[in-house]
């Protein structure tokens, strides 16, 4: 399970440099903001804008616009529909995470099987 969780770890790496780069390419005058935002959605991949403000030190409008931003650019879901009390997700970050442990899939049943 060590190299699985170093080739996570290496593909969670990519994908915020990727994010990161996109972010200041693509919003240059917020790219500060946005760079500060995407380090709290690696921290914590599926948030609300006040525990993105706790953990960036942005405000909670800039928490907001950035991440209507990022949503707009496919990087972060917003998951529930609502109008206050939103629940964002930083997709790839879950996707990742998520690689193989699909109901079904080789992995997930490799494991199955060696755990009986």
């Amino acid at each position: 399970h060590l190299v699985d969780d170093r080739v996570v770890e290496a593909a969670l790496r990519a994908l915020v440099d990727a994010d990161r780069a996109r972010v200041r390419s693509e919003l240059k005058s917020s790219a500060s903001s946005a760079l500060r935002v995407i380090d709290a959605l690696a921290q914590h991949p599926v948030t609300t804008a006040k525990r993105v403000v706790e953990a960036s030190g942005v405000t909670l409008p800039t928490a907001l616009s950035t991440l209507a931003a990022l949503r707009a650019k496919g990087i972060v879901a917003e998951l529930t529909g609502a109008k206050k009390n939103r629940v964002f997700a930083y997709s790839g970050y879950l996707e990742v995470l998520n690689r193989g442990t699909e109901l079904g899939s080789s992995n997930s049943r490799a494991r199955t099987n060696t755990d009986t």
